[in-house]
């Protein structure tokens, strides 16, 4: 009983002896052993100190639908928002399915004048010019408070101040000028000569689409108005240059109002 005894204590103090070994070398936190004694994966988990990966997104390039609708606006935009089917696919280089052009105005007795939509032709040909007029409009009043400060010796820090917000509105201006497609709106006449016959038919509709529709709504988005085809192609008899909103500012004066 003795030696049994001893055999037993022996045989435990060699695995205790065993286990406090292992204890010394390192282990992969990834892994353990399950009740049955098999390896399993155990996720490690981050300490409060380890901050979570950062994880980059690759950019999902456009599908070749989007890829060549985005050419078709772009080549619309370019001639005034309409063209034949025929002008439009030598302008992209390739035959238009009608997925592609779904995304467009199509219109004639054959079907095959393709035009901007009303809200296509307002993001394109109206838009980057408001925004560079409210800039030019921003810049001219932030000059005249600088120029204001400038002769107030005392307030030297607001002065500064403005004529730093001055600079960074003059880079705003030039970012936005170099967006544009071409500088000619910033250069465009201020004074219209007389009104052309086409300008004076375009002018007709766009009054005619305003009675029609401002007994349902007080205000009307330049982009409903271009929803109209007439509106859509007369906007080509505007003096180049100058974008249909503009062009109603300088024609109608007060008679119309204008807000963004």
């Amino acid at each position: 009983d003795k030696k049994d005894k001893k055999d037993k204590k022996e045989k435990k103090d060699k695995k205790q002896k065993k286990g406090n070994e292992d204890d010394e070398f390192d282990f992969d936190p990834l892994t353990e052993q399950d009740a049955s004694g098999n390896a399993a994966i155990v996720p490690a988990t981050p300490s409060d100190d380890e901050e979570d990966p950062v994880t980059m997104e690759t950019p999902v390039p456009p599908s070749p639908t989007a890829a060549l609708r985005l050419q078709v606006e772009e080549a619309l935009a370019q001639t005034g928002g309409e063209l034949s089917k025929e002008e439009l696919e030598v302008k992209v280089g390739c035959s238009l399915s009608d997925k592609v052009l779904g995304a467009f105005k199509v219109s004639g007795r054959s079907w095959d004048m393709i035009s901007l939509t009303g809200e296509q032709a307002c993001r394109l040909l109206e838009k980057p010019s408001f925004k560079a007029a409210a800039l030019e409009g921003d810049y001219f009043e932030l000059g005249e408070q600088v120029l204001q400060a400038g002769l107030d010796f005392d307030s030297e820090d607001r002065f500064r101040d403005l004529f730093d917000d001055l600079l960074a509105k003059r880079e705003e201006m030039r970012a936005c000028a170099a967006a544009e497609r071409s500088n000619e709106r910033r250069n465009a006449v201020r004074e219209l000569p007389p009104m052309s016959s086409d300008e004076l038919e375009l002018m007709n509709a766009i009054r005619r689409v305003i009675k029609a529709l401002s007994t349902q709504e007080e205000w009307l988005s330049m982009s409903r108005l271009l929803e109209d085809p007439s509106i859509r192609r007369g906007r080509r008899a505007i003096p180049q240059g100058i974008a249909l909103w503009e062009w109603l500012s300088l024609r109608c004066g007060d008679e119309l109002s204008l807000v963004t």
